[in-house]
Formats: structure tokens, C-alpha cells, sequence
């Protein structure tokens, strides 16, 4: 038994060794893209993969994220924002929204991920729930918000900047009761 604890253990601290020293290595050979397979593989199905959208010389264009829509049996709508985080302090940031921000930007809101829409439904809804107890609800849509980041030589929006212009589209609809 001493044999599989340690040899789980070992397994563990390689596959973070792996994952850390991953994403400071050109990932775009094929011979790195056959060695990390299963792990690429790991991180993209929970979540945990880093990239480096933010970074030069290739900055993401697009400011993307997520809310859900719980509607209760009285009419009510309410809504539920996976954390975009501009109204929130340093230190509710990244102790948890960054988290859920880059969970629901990168990976909740993509069409390939289809799979992860009714758990995120059922997230907002019970986080809802958790204010309006009393309240019973029929129906809970997700909704993804883009922009188009401008370039910031013709136009520069701070980072604290809420900006009005988001397009929004329902991607996922589930009736509750």
C-alpha cells in the first residue's frame, strides 16, 4: 500500500511539474503538442489551462462574458452575473472572480462545450436561489455578452471602464419545471 501511495504521489507532483513548465514552452511544435496531449487534454476538461490571450503580440480582441437569466413561476426575472468583476474590490477579485471569469469567458460561452451548459444554468439558478429562496422558477437562459476591443491607439478604455456596447445572444434554455 506504501508503494501506490508514493507512486500516486510521484504521479501528482510530475503531472504539476508538467503543467507549470507547460505554459512557458512553444506549444505550437508538434513534438511538445505529442508530449502534453494527455495533459492539454486534463486541463481543457476542467478548466485549468493557461493561456496567454492578455499577453503580447497577440492580445485577445474580443471582452467576453457570461450571465444567467433565472425567470420564477410569479413573472419575475432575475439575473445572475458570472463575475465579470469591474464592480468588485481587489480582494474579492482574485480570491474568487477571476476564477469564474475566466472559466465562463474562455470555456462556459463556447459552442464546443456544450456539455457544460446545464451545470452552468443550474449554477446561476441555485446561486440565485440562495437570495430568493421563497421564489420558484421556471425557466433559466444563458447569455453571452461580446465586444470588440478597439485598438487602444485610436481609442483606450481603461481597465475600470464599464463599456455600453455589447452585443448578447441566449445560447442555452432549460425549462425547470
Amino acid at each position: 500500500m506504501n508503494y501506490l501511495k508514493r507512486m500516486g504521489a510521484n504521479f501528482f507532483i510530475f503531472f504539476l511539474l508538467m503543467t507549470m513548465i507547460k505554459t512557458h514552452l512553444p506549444m505550437d511544435t508538434k513534438i511538445f503538442q505529442s508530449i502534453y496531449r494527455p495533459i492539454t487534454w486534463i486541463e481543457n476538461s476542467f478548466g485549468t489551462d493557461q493561456s496567454w490571450l492578455m499577453f503580447s503580440p497577440n492580445p485577445a480582441k474580443m471582452d467576453a462574458y457570461v450571465t444567467g437569466e433565472v425567470e420564477y413561476i410569479d413573472g419575475s426575472k432575475e439575473t445572475y452575473d458570472f463575475n465579470k468583476g469591474i464592480d468588485l474590490n481587489t480582494f474579492e477579485k482574485y480570491l474568487f472572480a477571476e476564477k469564474y471569469r475566466k472559466y465562463t469567458s474562455e470555456h462556459l460561452r463556447l459552442d464546443e462545450n456544450e456539455f457544460l451548459w446545464s451545470d452552468g444554468a443550474r449554477f446561476a439558478m441555485n446561486k440565485l436561489k440562495e437570495k430568493n429562496n421563497f421564489k420558484i422558477p421556471v425557466k433559466v437562459s444563458l447569455k453571452r455578452h461580446w465586444s470588440e476591443i478597439p485598438d487602444w491607439n485610436k481609442e483606450f478604455i481603461k481597465h475600470s471602464q464599464w463599456r455600453n456596447n455589447y452585443n448578447s445572444y441566449v445560447f442555452y434554455t432549460k425549462e425547470v419545471l
